[in-house]
């Protein structure tokens, strides 16, 4: 869960030209990911670009059902690998009660120009925080949220410490915000390809062992996938291909019409089909075919 880092950045505020340099290398970074699908990958990668241009620890908590869950914590020196452990243990939920935490929630930032202990006790953090903050030597920290569809779907938490030096302000939180507001966007992408793999599945599970046969096709009619092949078929043999390698050349111009007026008008069809595959009369009972995106048309067949 942790992650490390060469020392490599200065001990000073950044000047203009040296933030312009910085920003472009962050927003590099997050360019790099959008073609990250895994989702605990996609979070790992977040807390890491951060690192060493913007931070010297950076920490995402995910929020899920309005509970948050430590998901990476990424730092810069491989001596705090033990820090680094207890910073991944303590758990986000600590700070249900925390009115900093309510704030991000709410989509509000949280900028600590100048961190001490005055600081944490005003922010209702815990004895637990107050003791890794001692330990790592806190400067300055940035909290952002991280927002999809007007939801928080995560935090990321960015830290200074006496390694670097630096010193947090205004200009490291607007720019936090933007790295926040890509970020996200990806985060969620990851999200979504989870929840479809989820779905799959429980899709597959749900259909084993059925007589249902389930598949997409473009709007050639052609097949684009197949899940529980009818009538014992391949499901290799028929991708890109027509009904004809499916039902046979006697019943596929029937079953092609009826799927074009799917198309045409938008509604499903239910209906029973006598077919002839390989030569043996078999019936396609409760068969169903409905319209799904411009681009393809997917059916589901009953034998």
């Amino acid at each position: 869960m942790g992650h490390r880092y060469p020392s490599d950045v200065t001990s000073e505020l950044a000047g203009a030209p040296e933030r312009g340099l910085i920003r472009l290398q962050l927003l590099s970074k997050i360019g790099e990911l959008a073609g990250m699908l895994e989702y605990d990958e996609v979070l790992a990668a977040v807390a890491r670009l951060s690192i060493p241009e913007l931070a010297d620890w950076c920490i995402v908590d995910v929020v899920e059902d309005g509970n948050a869950r430590r998901a990476e914590v990424a730092y810069r020196d491989p001596a705090m690998a033990a820090i680094a452990e207890d910073v991944a243990r303590l758990r986000p939920s600590a700070r249900r009660r925390d009115p900093t935490w309510e704030a991000l929630l709410a989509r509000r930032s949280l900028l600590v120009p100048q961190y001490a202990e005055e600081v944490a006790l005003e922010h209702a953090w815990g004895p637990a925080y107050v003791a890794l903050a001692r330990k790592l030597q806190v400067r300055s920290v940035l909290a952002v949220p991280l927002v999809v569809r007007d939801a928080v779907v995560a935090v990321s938490t960015f830290v200074t410490t006496s390694e670097s030096g630096r010193r947090y302000g205004p200009e490291e939180l607007a720019l936090a915000e933007e790295l926040a507001r890509r970020a996200a966007a990806v985060v969620e992408n990851a999200r979504l390809h989870q929840e479809l793999e989820r779905s799959e599945q429980r899709f597959r599970v749900a259909l084993a062992d059925t007589h249902v046969s389930v598949f997409e096709k473009d709007r050639d009619l052609r097949f684009r996938w197949v899940y529980n092949p009818m009538f014992g078929l391949d499901a290799a043999e028929l991708i890109g291909k027509g009904d004809e390698a499916a039902v046979g050349p006697e019943a596929a111009p029937y079953v092609e019409a009826r799927q074009r007026k799917v198309l045409e008008t938008g509604e499903p069809i239910r209906e029973e089909i006598r077919v002839r595959p390989a030569g043996e009369v078999r019936t396609w009972n409760r068969c169903a075919a409905r319209p799904a995106t411009s681009s393809g048309s997917p059916a589901r067949w009953r034998t």
